[in-house]
């Protein structure tokens, strides 16, 4: 992403067990998707996505990789790629414990393009096998997201990925 100045930045709490719609597998052992409706959250320009904290609690089986992808979302596809070709990007992946924290900060995230996104849907999975196998039931999950907007004024039309560089004092683009 473009070292650019942050216009904007929201804080987003996601907890499953708290206004949070699941889709449930038809045997009732997995959940495999976490909906919460948000208030409108509009982006003019482009954004940074990124997981700030993630917790669980309850019981898993804590040899598994645990992958989060977020759905219906648009995003940057020039800076995401994964070999399973699914356009739902990662969010993040972690391996848990009987207790499991994550801190990303600004180390990876999703470059999210205009839109205005009124609910977050993460399909979790507990095999690297299948992206879409769900997770147990027994799992409860915390995510704290970031969305960091950039200053129009610095992101040029027709350079949406900052390819070219700009004199910010005097705005020419070189």
């Amino acid at each position: 992403m473009p070292n650019l100045k942050v216009q904007d930045k929201k804080l987003i709490y996601l907890n499953t067990e708290a206004n949070c719609t699941k889709l449930v597998s038809a045997d009732t052992t997995k959940n495999l998707e976490y909906t919460w409706t948000l208030p409108s959250i509009r982006i003019d320009d482009l954004a940074h996505l990124s997981v700030v904290n993630f917790q669980h609690e309850g019981t898993g089986d804590g040899n598994h990789v645990l992958t989060f992808r977020i759905k219906d979302i648009q995003f940057n596809s020039r800076n995401y790629y994964s070999t399973n070709n699914i356009s739902s990007p990662i969010l993040i992946s972690a391996s848990l414990t009987s207790t499991a924290t994550y801190w990303s900060g600004d180390n990876f995230g999703i470059t999210l393009t205009p839109q205005i996104i009124n609910s977050i849907t993460i399909i979790p999975s507990d095999t690297l096998s299948n992206p879409f196998a769900g997770v147990a039931t027994t799992l409860q999950f915390v995510f704290c997201l970031s969305i960091e907007e950039f200053d129009v004024k610095l992101t040029q039309v027709g350079n949406p990925y900052g390819e070219a560089r700009m004199d910010n004092l005097n705005n020419k683009l070189y």
